[in-house]
């Protein structure tokens, strides 16, 4: 067997990266990995040929960006969750080094109108048609059917906290529409509109922290206080326009 392609499976282990398929096509590899498994296949002089971009769906991703975007599945072996590919991205082929690779990467294909924090690289490498590589994974249907179920789990969560967040901003914009008729002040004065706020943010951990796999740490418990807190009085702010753009012409007509 050649050497070369032994150094390369190597390479593979060494830096979690996962082809997708026999070959040595799309070998999917996380971001922080990238500039030191280029410098190792430059040093077997093995070169690049093309990057695709791939979704990397997992749960924190699915909250944060809305995984999955892409359309062909492959679970990760090295990683959490799984892969998709965004063929609807730019397949970058015009490589003649490997800082043609991390530019891409790192800052031309954020220009892209399908770009997501979530992306990650797949590269095309140049060797002989007939190598297979030793890390591919045949998708069980079993794993894809209890990664779909993880996917759907939390984006039903996240509909919970939506229509929470709805819920209590409307009853907050009710009590505090009462409460300015009796005490005439601002509406960000009244108590009803930062109750608002600290509900949401209180509710708003509470199911996250039920829903989650793991203890969440407590700076990450802060920080999603804060977020639902802001995300509280938003919504409020919102209710508050689309009520007062309909009831009020609604109430002049009647009163006239």
């Amino acid at each position: 067997m050649d050497d070369k392609k032994l150094q390369l499976d190597e390479l593979l282990v060494k830096h979690k990266v996962q082809p997708f398929g026999m070959g040595y096509i799309d070998c999917i590899v996380m971001k922080e990995n990238l500039s030191a498994f280029l410098a190792d296949l430059d040093d077997i002089g093995i070169d690049v040929t093309g990057v695709s971009m791939w979704c990397h769906c997992t749960d924190e991703n699915i909250t944060a960006h809305g995984c999955p975007h892409g359309g062909a599945y492959s679970p990760s072996r090295y990683h959490d969750g799984y892969f998709s590919e965004m063929y609807h991205m730019e397949f970058k082929n015009e490589i003649d080094s490997s800082a043609d690779v991390l530019a891409y990467v790192f800052s031309e294909c954020e220009s892209d109108e399908f770009y997501v924090p979530c992306v990650q690289p797949g590269l095309w490498l140049d060797v002989p048609d007939d190598w297979r590589n030793t890390e591919y994974i045949v998708p069980a249907e079993e794993e894809k059917d209890e990664t779909m179920k993880v996917v759907k789990k939390a984006k039903s969560n996240e509909k919970e906290i939506n229509n929470m967040v709805l819920l209590v901003s409307i009853c907050s914009f009710i009590v505090n529409a009462f409460l300015i008729t009796v005490f005439p002040l601002p509406s960000f004065a009244h108590p009803g509109f930062w109750a608002c706020g600290i509900i949401c943010g209180v509710l708003g951990l509470r199911m996250k922290v039920r829903h989650a796999d793991e203890e969440l740490a407590r700076g990450k418990k802060i920080r999603e206080f804060v977020k639902m807190f802001f995300l509280g009085l938003a919504v409020y702010f919102g209710v508050a326009a689309l009520l007062a753009f309909t009831l009020i012409p609604i109430i002049y007509i009647i009163s006239c």
